[in-house]
């Protein structure tokens, strides 16, 4: 439930990633390197070190945006997970202290010590990200030699090797300085099923470098035999598949426990949002605005895919008249032809930008009458300090079966507003 609620959220938390431009030009004097003259050449490149476990040469094909994001990213979440286990004081938690021992000694190495760290956690909130994130590349004084090492402990971690694979760059769009394309994972275990993972490129001065995914490769689903939509007999029983889609990410399942109406609502609210901010994004000149763009690609190519292309989009104008926002959100609506499969791979885009902190959902507060339904949703969030929250959700019976509505402008905290006893 709060995966679809915190939707918007989680494109702000994406553009937390965005530091202060750092001085990529600092490299001039140093000994030049290959210039790759396509993105097929630079990729070819960085697979091939990939295989060799070369992490000096895969950093080095890697855009300076690039260096940013993976130093802030896995800063980050090697940070956190060393204060979780010191927090656990178990025996598990000691084995794994000790065997990701070289990983934590390189954090120390570049700065991101216990002390430096300390209050780093896992945040749904955008600027609480955006602080963490500050912290670390602020911390981190050569990104390039802190991925370098940290690559290496991972090889010292892990050192066997993968299975057999060949990646192959496929769907590659070039537009001015910039491209973007897909890599397909083929194994040589032919019980493996193929990954899929979206990459980047950019050109700086004469040639190209790379922006991998910091996700990682979905397996393409298997073709199903005219699926059919499950039969919910109860609010309840609708209510408890959404939560088990959302734990498993299963977001085709997540968007058809979803009635029509939230589906159509949802596609034109979210459509409208991303396509005026990326308009917003492409019209400004400052750095962090262009980390944005590249971070959020993803789920831009999902606006593309699904006809809200620039182009379809130049007219919408974020406003604060609601009269306005309608006729926005309705023109998204009709541009958009398949609104499940559009927000299934929203989501699916978003999750690998940003995966956000899990929650216990549970459904109070249930009423019947009829083929209508009302309920609150209450979300305990893992995370310490996290604040209990509510969300009003409507429920409907289309035929033999329940869809949820959920409010998306009702979440709130549970110590604002808690219900009344009615006497």
């Amino acid at each position: 439930m709060s995966r679809i609620l915190i939707l918007a959220g989680l494109a702000l938390a994406a553009l937390a990633l965005s530091a202060p431009a750092a001085q990529d030009e600092k490299d001039k004097d140093k000994p030049k390197e290959k210039v790759y003259k396509t993105p097929q050449e630079v990729f070819d490149a960085f697979t091939a070190a990939e295989q060799k476990r070369d992490a000096k040469a895969m950093v080095s094909l890697m855009a300076p945006v690039a260096h940013r994001e993976f130093t802030a990213g896995f800063g980050f979440i090697f940070a956190v997970t060393r204060n979780q286990l010191k927090e656990k004081k178990d025996k598990k938690s000691d084995e794994e202290l000790k065997q990701s021992a070289p990983i934590f000694a390189v954090l120390d190495k570049h700065g991101l010590t216990e002390k430096a760290m300390k209050g780093v956690k896992f945040s749904e909130d955008a600027k609480e990200v955006q602080k963490h994130n500050k912290a670390v590349l602020d911390a981190v004084k050569d990104q390039k030699a802190f991925l370098v090492d940290l690559l290496n402990a991972l090889n010292v971690v892990d050192p066997k090797k993968e299975d057999k694979s060949v990646d192959k760059l496929t769907e590659l769009k070039v537009a001015g300085d910039k491209a973007s394309g897909v890599v397909v994972t083929t194994y040589e275990d032919k019980k493996k099923k193929p990954k899929k993972a979206p990459a980047a490129f950019v050109k700086i001065g004469e040639g190209w470098k790379i922006i991998p995914s910091l996700g990682g490769g979905d397996e393409p689903e298997a073709p199903k035999d005219k699926d059919k939509a499950p039969v919910y007999k109860t609010p309840e029983a609708v209510f408890q598949a959404h939560v088990a889609a959302e734990k498993k990410g299963d977001f085709k399942a997540l968007v058809g426990t979803l009635a029509p109406v939230a589906q159509k609502e949802m596609a034109g609210m979210f459509g409208m949002e991303f396509s005026t901010g990326r308009a917003e994004m492409k019209a400004s000149k400052e750095e962090k605005d262009k980390q944005g763009l590249r971070i959020l690609a993803p789920v831009f190519d999902v606006l593309d895919k699904h006809g809200l292309t620039e182009k379809a989009t130049k007219d919408l104008k974020k406003s604060t008249d609601p009269k306005e926002v309608q006729k926005g959100r309705k023109q998204v609506e009709g541009l958009v032809k398949d609104q499940p499969a559009f927000l299934s791979d929203l989501l699916t885009a978003l999750d690998k930008i940003m995966p956000h902190p899990q929650s216990d959902d549970k459904l109070v507060d249930l009423k019947v009458e009829g083929d209508k339904g009302t309920g609150v949703v209450v979300s305990t969030y893992k995370e310490k300090g996290a604040k209990t929250k509510r969300t009003n959700v409507t429920f409907v019976r289309i035929d033999d079966s329940w869809r949820m509505i959920p409010d998306l402008s009702s979440q709130r905290e549970s110590e604002e507003e808690k219900p009344k006893d009615k006497k």
